[in-house]
């Protein structure tokens, strides 16, 4: 049997299509998009590992969590020319560990290292329109640096959070991407600045938060934030 062994923590991943380049729109239909423009916005992440590595740097503080039939998900450079890899006459892609981010095994979402996926919170009807019948905004939007925890990783707890927490991160932090059918947020542990509660959402929801250092100046303690609001 032939085997290959990656080195400098690669990963050698199996790609059956490179871009999303059909929708179905009901009845046996389908719709199909040109892809050539804006291909990033259709590539698809994910791929299934062929060759996992079998040790990584110690500078990536992790061990290796993938085995070889593993569905990964990735940053969209997965379909770059230049990770195109030819193994025994076969077509791959390969990418680095640290920019792949969530592992699917028997249905399972696992998220590898220190990445964690997080839900958009949506803005809410009186967020749109005043009860008195004035217009905010023409549609609904996100909310700006704020979000939901779905799934995270080994390491989470250390950090204080888990699913189902609100949470404000780090401006720009927001890389979207598609895992499993559902559009979500990829970020780091250290991108999360703290949990929120609803009333205390309304009271950042207008500060501008662009560094962690920052956080305790902007928006100060609950405590204090308690008595302003009493």
């Amino acid at each position: 049997m032939n085997k290959c062994i990656p080195l400098n923590n690669n990963v050698i991943i199996e790609r059956h299509k490179h871009t999303k380049d059909e929708i179905d729109i009901g009845g046996d239909k389908k719709l199909f998009i040109d892809t050539s423009w804006y291909e990033e916005d259709h590539i698809i992440q994910y791929g299934i590992v062929k060759y996992p590595p079998i040790r990584l740097s110690k500078w990536l503080n992790t061990e290796v969590e993938l085995k070889s039939g593993d569905k990964v998900y990735g940053h969209h450079f997965i379909g770059n020319d230049s990770n195109k890899i030819e193994i025994y006459e076969k077509k791959y892609n390969m990418l680095p560990y640290n920019m792949l981010y969530v592992r699917v095994r028997n249905n399972k979402v696992h998220m590898l290292s220190d990445w964690v996926l997080v839900e958009k919170v949506m803005d809410k009807q009186e967020d749109i329109v005043t009860d008195s019948g004035i217009i905010l905004k023409t549609q609904v939007q996100k909310k700006e640096q704020i979000g939901v925890i779905k799934h995270v990783n080994s390491t989470s707890k250390d950090f204080g959070f888990k699913p189902g927490d609100r949470i404000l991160f780090v401006k720009d932090a927001d890389y979207e991407m598609e895992v499993e059918g559902e559009k979500l947020f990829r970020m780091k542990n250290d991108n999360i600045l703290c949990k929120v509660s609803d009333d205390f959402y309304m009271y950042i929801e207008e500060q501008v938060v662009d560094e962690p250092g920052n956080i305790a100046d902007e928006i100060g303690s609950f405590d204090d934030y308690n008595k302003m609001m009493s």
